[in-house]
């Protein structure tokens, strides 16, 4: 009799590697070859659930990902860089920061350009984004805020310090925002040309007119002038019974009270600066501090506005209104 035994496995393997062609792979086949889309020209990322629409947002959140990975924002505000200049680590480290950039804008252009389905029944999807549009994009983005930022320069250069201050420190995030989209070109493997102004010009120019500047304080409390006039002194700023520009502190304080073995102090702090004739801005910050001993609590509130004075009568000085002399109302209450 004829033996067949080697057709019949023959056939069996040819099924076999037939089958393995057919979706059977453990692999998505994206991850198999690269060739429908070549590393450089896109971006790739893939993402993968038991859900095929889970699986697709995974993939667009990790192409986001790849992004936000390279966005680290290590520059420090106007006022930890100022204290940073003593190279203190520990401010360093609080200072650095993770620029919030929503999905939609880091993935502009994006799109789930494969699915596949395990045989397992998981779900995968490739996202992809092509470089060279979006590259041309987020060139575009910079151009707009290199142009923006020149004119916030033109006007702080020729206005004095109270109107100045804000425009600089509207350039400074405008610089920032900026070095953000440069580090996306550089993932996109393209680079931005150079800024209009650095960092470290406009710094250089929120420190000249923060020196130019001179205050009148008034302050009810005596154990809160000696700070703030501290808090002037770390900034640059000059006080004078003679200046126009009248500077006014007040703590509103709430009794002290027992909270879970705590003794609490809870306020608020109100920084109000007038010119001759207006209001220009003011503001209220929420202040707590709390001890075991109750002799203690009104030590750490004075060490809390001591710390937090600096950066308060900035962000006043920052989000002045000089030019059009328009009053700006309190903007939160005392926290509890």
């Amino acid at each position: 009799m004829l033996d067949t035994r080697p057709v019949r496995n023959a056939l069996l393997l040819l099924l076999v590697l037939a089958g393995a062609g057919c979706g059977t792979s453990p692999l998505p086949p994206w991850q198999q070859s690269t060739e429908s889309y070549p590393p450089e020209r896109y971006l790739r990322a893939d993402g993968s659930a038991q859900d095929p629409n889970d699986a697709q947002r995974r993939a667009l959140a990790n192409l986001a990902q790849i992004f936000q990975l390279h966005v680290e924002d290590r520059g420090l505000d106007f006022v930890q860089s100022q204290s940073a200049r003593d190279e203190d680590p520990e401010v360093i480290r609080r200072s650095r920061r993770i620029i919030a950039v929503s999905g939609e804008q880091v993935i502009e252009g994006a799109r789930i350009a494969e699915q596949w389905q395990a045989k397992d029944g998981r779900h995968y999807a490739l996202a992809v984004l092509e470089k060279a549009p979006a590259a041309f994009s987020l060139g575009r983005r910079i151009a707009d805020l290199d142009g923006r930022l020149a004119q916030q320069m033109r006007a702080a250069s020729a206005a004095p310090p109270l109107a100045a201050i804000p425009r600089l420190e509207q350039a400074r995030h405008l610089q920032r925002e900026r070095e953000a989209l440069a580090r996306k070109l550089e993932v996109l493997e393209a680079a931005a040309p150079p800024p209009p102004y650095s960092q470290g010009e406009i710094e250089s120019a929120l420190e000249t007119q923060l020196g130019q500047l001179q205050l009148r304080l008034e302050v009810p409390d005596p154990a809160l002038h000696p700070l703030l006039e501290s808090a002037a002194e770390s900034l640059g700023i000059s006080t004078s019974p003679q200046s126009p520009t009248l500077l006014q502190a007040e703590l509103l304080l709430e009794p002290t009270e027992w909270e879970s073995g705590w003794y609490w102090r809870r306020g608020a702090l109100q920084l109000t600066l007038s010119g001759p004739e207006t209001v220009l801005a003011s503001r209220r910050w929420p202040i707590k501090a709390a001890a075991r001993n109750r002799a203690y609590t009104d030590t750490r509130l004075v060490n809390t506005l001591s710390n937090a004075l600096p950066g308060y009568l900035y962000e006043l000085l920052a989000g002045s209104n000089a030019e059009s002399r328009q009053h700006l109302p309190p903007t939160t209450d005392p926290a509890h």
